[in-house]
């Protein structure tokens, strides 16, 4: 090979590498903005629902359920969506029906250190995968399930 030739493909080379490194950097960009964009509108929709806390209260379920539905509602990337009481214990939890069960994170885990008001973020790792995403999954370690936890009232 020429030394024009190596030139030009140390050229190609780097602009290959380039064009990688950007379309990465634009994807992982996409991906944390709809995210955002999804929990905003996640917290908009309690923010929204005042009667949520009477609903809660009373666990009336049949309101709670149908608050769940909206959730789920939001996007395709929302898996399930639960309602727990202020010590983690589950009072109403939906998913899609065509759904395996995930596994909730225990409740003081999924808080952390955050206080009683705030909103907490977690992820852990859960070995459902998404359909068609099996050979993905089991590269990756499993699919990364991500969290928001916003309180609706406090009774303390």
């Amino acid at each position: 090979m020429t030394i024009a030739g190596k030139v030009n493909a140390l050229v190609l080379a780097i602009a290959i590498a380039a064009g990688c490194i950007l379309s990465a950097t634009t994807f992982v960009r996409e991906f944390a903005q709809a995210r955002e964009r999804l929990l905003q509108q996640a917290s908009d929709r309690v923010a929204s629902q005042p009667q949520l806390q009477v609903d809660i209260y009373f666990h009336d379920e049949p309101e709670l359920r149908a608050t769940l539905q909206a959730f789920l509602k939001l996007s395709p990337a929302v898996r399930y969506a639960v309602i727990r009481d202020t010590n983690g214990t589950v009072i109403s939890r939906l998913q899609p029906t065509d759904t395996p069960e995930y596994a909730l994170m225990a409740f003081d885990l999924a808080r952390g250190s955050s206080a009683v008001v705030e909103t907490s973020m977690n992820s852990h790792r859960s070995e459902i995968a998404p359909a068609g995403f099996s050979k993905l999954n089991t590269l990756a370690g499993g699919d990364l399930s991500m969290g928001s936890h916003r309180t609706v009232f406090c009774s303390n």
